[in-house]
């Protein structure tokens, strides 16, 4: 096979490109019990916008206008209160701030094309980080071929496949062992590689490194090149068929790499975090997914490795692409039960935040009833299962506020009607910053 290279996906490249990574086809399945799930969202990497102050027009029917830090219009919405149901978490940073705490506190975000891309969750890190410290950068993925992660710098050499083959399905693909984002990249030859290279301000003080990998055999085996020395990862350091972790410290400004691969073995991801103690958010998104993909991963192994994160707060920010079903929308509580019970088996202390659709629209720009329909079971699912609840299309100012954001200077929604530019993440960042009662500084 030809040798291939990528590299991570940047504001500035989309920017330059108008780049849009469509990573499946629209496609209509059918389930075993003959109810129809489609079409798949095209999901994207968003389109970087300008350096303006954005504004939006303001709807007749709205409310107070929430004023952005940047002396811009953030959103034309009623001003929302600061959710409930949070007090561990709040708790935790504010142990953090008082330094009463010695250990991160863990977000994990997992939801849809919208995390994935990093921007959302950024905001919100970034925000957080500003005021409790930061505590790194996360998960990452290692070896996929278009992905973007703030913070790091990634270059894919050689051949490489991921799995499974349709990440955002609702079924079972494979044995379901892919770790705590879904996702295996999976190196098909020696010479196949991927770089990490912290960005400065990534992390404070050293960076502790973590790489999370299963090996189909015996055979299998890998390097990492920590950047002050290599490190041999051969069954030795982790049994067959089982997820392990290998784990250093480094400079801030050291590069990672894995390479000389044998035998197919499978990286799950990566692991970054400050020498010191802040906060710390993971993003999971993949794009196309719902409530039902994370439940279509192996439930034993997943837990193992969320427990292993002890998070004090987790983060479900679905419901976009259910927008597109054609099931009844009651169906997808049961799937919220499900996913919270998970959560709990792994962090029984931590909290759990819902968060609805964003606003998505027709070709005619007109909003989709099943917005507010998915948005009002994902509401009664946090209220049964006492969790927070943030309805991400009530923040964008309700129905007609996609087009609203589209139309604003410079853009803060995408032309598909569904994604939002970075300029639009970081104003619904904001946005859920206010909402979690921690709004940024000016």
């Amino acid at each position: 096979m030809k040798s291939q290279k990528s590299t991570t996906l940047s504001p500035e490249s989309a920017r330059a490109a108008g780049y849009f990574v469509v990573s499946l086809t629209t496609l209509v399945i059918v389930t075993c019990s003959g109810a129809v799930r489609g079409p798949v969202v095209p999901e994207a990497a968003p389109v970087a916008a300008g350096d303006r102050p954005a504004t939006i027009a303001p709807s007749p029917a709205e409310g107070a206008v929430a004023k952005g830090r940047d002396g811009g219009v953030a959103a034309a919405v009623a001003t929302l209160p600061p959710l409930g149901r949070l007090d561990r978490f709040r708790g935790a940073l504010a142990e953090l701030k008082t330094k009463e705490r010695t250990s991160p506190v863990r977000v994990l975000w997992l939801g849809d094309s919208h995390a994935a891309a990093d921007f959302w969750p950024d905001a919100v890190r970034r925000g957080l980080q500003a005021d409790f410290g930061n505590g790194g950068l996360g998960y990452i993925f290692a070896g996929l071929r278009v992905y973007r992660h703030r913070g790091v710098k990634i270059a894919r050499d050689g051949n490489w496949h991921t799995d499974p083959k349709h990440p955002s399905l609702w079924m079972r693909q494979d044995d379901g062992v892919f770790g705590l984002g879904g996702l295996r990249a999976v190196p098909e030859q020696s010479a196949s590689a991927v770089s990490l290279e912290l960005e400065a301000g990534a992390v404070e003080g050293h960076a502790h490194w973590e790489v999370v990998f299963r090996l189909p055999s015996d055979k299998a085996r890998f390097q990492i090149d920590t950047g002050e020395g290599v490190r041999a990862v051969d069954a030795s350091v982790a049994k067959a068929g089982t997820i392990g972790h290998v784990a250093w410290q480094a400079a801030s400004n050291a590069t990672v790499k894995l390479g000389h691969a044998v035998g197919d073995p499978q990286i799950l991801g990566a692991i970054v975090e400050s020498e010191n103690p802040g906060v710390v958010i993971d993003t999971l998104g993949v794009n196309g997914a719902r409530i039902g993909t994370p439940l279509a991963w192996d439930a034993a192994t997943w837990i193992d490795e969320a427990r292993r994160r002890s998070p004090a707060l987790v983060v479900l920010a679905y419901g976009t692409n259910e927008v597109g079903d054609a099931d009844a929308p009651a169906r997808y509580g049961p799937e919220y039960d499900a996913m919270i019970a998970r959560i709990r088996d792994a962090a029984p202390n931590t909290d759990c935040l819902i968060i609805g659709p964003t606003d998505r629209e027709d070709a005619a720009s007109v909003t989709l009833p099943r917005v507010a329909e998915v948005d009002a079971v994902e509401r009664q699912s946090a209220e049964r299962l006492g969790c927070a609840f943030f309805s991400a299309s009530e923040a964008m100012g309700g129905p007609g506020s996609n087009r609203r954001w589209a139309d604003a200077a410079p853009a803060l929604a995408a032309p598909d009607h569904v994604h939002l530019t970075p300029r639009g993440y970081a104003e619904l960042g904001k946005l859920t910053l206010d909402a979690l009662g921690f709004p940024p500084t000016p």
